[in-house]
């Protein structure tokens, strides 16, 4: 039999603020609204698309500004208003001042009664400001911190840790919920952004010698930095590593004088450094990379009078690099201040024992192109886990899905960007994993549209992958690229140019069936569509919409597809209220795709396993993705804090759910009757089951 590609889409929110982001996309930070004042400003969440021109940012929260619970960051400074990403992508951080609006005693300067509040965003938009330091950068300024997901023991729990920079103490260190810290570094004191980058923190300055300097590993006590990058005189900001850690790696350096400067290393990431050139001139503050593009924020407020957000593809030299400006310039009163990578549910690994069978459960991003040692073997093996094989998998970009085909090879499909004239266009390939592990076989890389992202692949009877690609927003429509099966060559196939259309209906999932044709499944609140298509790319009937079942008076919607070894296909459909956000259905539909043969019992189970009814669902559970063991359907289920049973995170009990994993480990397996039994899984650190 043959195993498909897993598909997982539509991230529910549980959180404190409920708003929609989406995974490989960019966070942005606003600060200021209709005033702006140095004595506090407003902190907005914003997203924005990676590609596509100009765009208006989505809004989605403004953190709250009372002096109880709320934070609020300065305006006259271009130094404030980080954001930091964890190694995984599971948190986004950032930092500023418990204070109100106005309050000229609470923000830079301020004495050491004035908490600077080590904040923390998870991709369910549920943010947490309860880490708060009374006692750093006393009359300086908190400029940026930094999440380990590295536990350490407070001599009762095991708590995540915080590192922070500032303008005139060095670097600093906590335990989450924490409301002192300590001072572990003050080689150098006027620090500006900071990262955790292979288990080792780096950090910029522009005291003593100004550039990168990096401290070993994540110590709890007095150390000393190690200079890194020799910046020659200017003021560094911005900072981010591509490339392999142990071999040629390339850090860009966000430059207040020059502008984004590249340096190289042939020795990894605490080699040698040597400035290679200046890739841009643009002056930013604050810069991410997903592996292939850096984006910056340009300097803006007060000081400057650029305020965007920028895209800018390294062509190898000076002078040759490609810069699009992504956004609007940001609204009178206001700047931008700090861009990210948004936060993606990231499971961390644990080494834990299982019983049952979980098939082909893993799906992989990671959004900043590091060298990866990835678990690929997808059978259980003899502990019953959900992976079995090792390998190193080098690629630029974000891994987003996988599949798997009839020997057992697994497929990666990678999506990055490339240089395409004079703007900065998605690209698409494979990494091919031979099975047992080992190198993996890296694909052609083919550009895509500008605007598109891709969603699905998978592996036709020839071995040859097909990944389906979608536009990021607007009017629906679904596009192809297969490659041969040695992966020299990818073509693209879109229907004579148009696609095919879905109209409103999103892609949700792509899945090939017994007899070679692949079905594209698209969803609309409570409805389906499915079309099939041959090897040919000609596309069949789409069938009429199909309404899934309501759970009682809460609408579902369908979320992923595939087929079994009978050819029938299972949809996986979810709750998309709070109240039924851990419901799963699987509906099993004919073979020819024209209803409802079975449908599937609403299932809600808590962490043990045990139904809890049709009333109740568990708070931290979700149905996240679904794949196929011969004729059974498996089910990953995902949750924002740690079950009572399952492996155990950092903190263990409902008091310390803040520090523990996400992503409790359960698949839940249902038969052809759907009867449900469960088991527990685990992934490698730094990939997640997302769309």
């Amino acid at each position: 039999m043959k195993f498909k590609s897993i598909s997982t889409l539509l991230i529910l929110g549980i959180a404190t603020v409920s708003f929609s982001q989406t995974p490989g996309r960019l966070l942005l930070l606003q600060v200021g609204t209709e005033t702006f004042s140095a004595n506090g400003n407003t902190m907005q969440l914003q997203q924005i698309v990676k590609t596509g021109g100009s765009q208006n940012p989505t809004s989605l929260f403004s953190l709250p500004t009372s002096n109880a619970s709320g934070i609020c960051t300065i305006a006259s400074s271009v130094n404030e208003g980080s954001l930091t990403r964890t190694p995984s992508g599971r948190f986004v951080g950032f930092t500023g001042y418990d204070g109100a609006l106005g309050t000229s005693d609470r923000v830079a300067g301020a004495s050491s009664s004035v908490s600077r509040i080590a904040g923390r965003l998870d991709f369910t938009g549920s943010y947490n400001l309860t880490t708060r330091h009374n006692n750093s950068f006393s009359s300086g300024s908190t400029r940026s911190i930094v999440w380990s997901e590295t536990p350490v023991s407070d001599g009762t729990n095991q708590r995540y840790r915080v590192f922070a920079s500032g303008s005139n103490e060095g670097i600093r260190t906590s335990n989450f919920g924490a409301t002192s810290s300590t001072l572990i570094s003050s080689t150098s004191t006027d620090n500006q952004n900071i990262a955790l980058v292979n288990g080792s923190l780096y950090f910029s300055t522009a005291s003593g010698t100004p550039g990168i300097k990096r401290v070993a590993g994540l110590p709890t006590g007095s150390t000393t930095a190690t200079n890194l990058i020799n910046t020659s005189g200017s003021s560094p900001f911005g900072f981010v590593f591509i490339g392999d850690v142990s071999g040629s790696i390339s850090c860009y350096v966000a430059d207040s004088v020059d502008g984004l400067v590249k340096y190289t290393s042939t020795t990894g990431i605490t080699g040698t450094f040597t400035q290679a050139y200046v890739v841009s001139s643009t002056r930013m503050r604050q810069i991410c990379t997903d592996g292939k593009v850096i984006f910056g924020v340009t300097a803006g407020g007060p000081l400057y009078t650029l305020n965007n957000v920028v895209a800018i593809w390294d062509g190898g030299s000076a002078g040759a690099s490609v810069t699009e400006t992504l956004t609007n310039t940001a609204p009178s009163n206001t700047a931008y201040r700090g861009v990210q990578l948004s936060p993606e549910p990231a499971v961390v690994d644990n080494d834990y024992t299982a019983s049952g069978t979980a098939g082909n459960i893993m799906t992989l991003r990671s959004g900043d192109g590091a060298q990866r040692t990835l678990r690929v073997g997808l059978i259980p093996d003899s502990d019953n886990r959900a992976w079995t094989n090792l390998a190193t998998v080098n690629y630029s970009g974000q891994a987003v899905k996988t599949a798997v085909d009839s020997s057992g090879n697994t497929y990666i499909l990678i999506q990055g960007s490339a240089n395409s004239g004079a703007s900065i266009v998605p690209t698409v390939s494979i990494r091919k994993v031979p099975v047992g592990g080992g190198s993996a076989v890296s694909s052609s890389e083919v550009n895509i549209p500008t605007g598109y992202e891709s969603y699905g692949i998978t592996v036709d009877s020839s071995n040859r992958p097909i990944v389906a690609y979608r536009p990021s927003s607007g009017a629906q429509q679904t596009r192809f690229v297969r490659w041969s099966s040695d992966l020299t060559t990818g073509t693209v196939f879109d229907n004579s140019g148009s696609g095919f259309s879905s109209g409103s209906k999103t892609a949700v999932d792509i899945t090939t069936d017994p007899n070679n044709y692949f079905s594209v499944l698209f969803a609309s609140s409570s409805t389906l569509s499915t079309t099939a298509f041959s090897s040919t790319f000609s596309a069949g009937t789409a069938t009429s919409d199909l309404a899934m079942a309501a759970d009682g008076s809460n609408a579902v919607t369908p979320i992923a597809g595939q087929f079994g070894s009978d050819g029938l296909l299972r949809v996986l459909s979810v709750g998309a209220t709070t109240a039924t956000r851990a419901l799963m259905r699987v509906d099993t539909l004919a073979s020819g795709n024209t209803s409802v043969t079975t449908a599937g019992t609403n299932y809600r189970r808590d962490a043990t396993g045990t139904a809890s009814g049709a009333a109740v669902s568990p708070a931290f559970l979700w149905a996240n993705g679904l794949t196929m063991k011969d004729n059974s359907a498996c089910v990953t289920m995902l949750g924002t804090a740690e079950p009572t049973t399952g492996p155990s995170g950092p903190g263990v009990g409902a008091a310390n759910r803040n520090d523990n994993i996400i992503g409790s480990g359960k698949i839940w397996i249902l038969n052809s009757s759907n009867a449900v039994t469960y088991s527990l899984y685990r992934f490698a650190a730094g990939f997640s089951p997302v769309n």
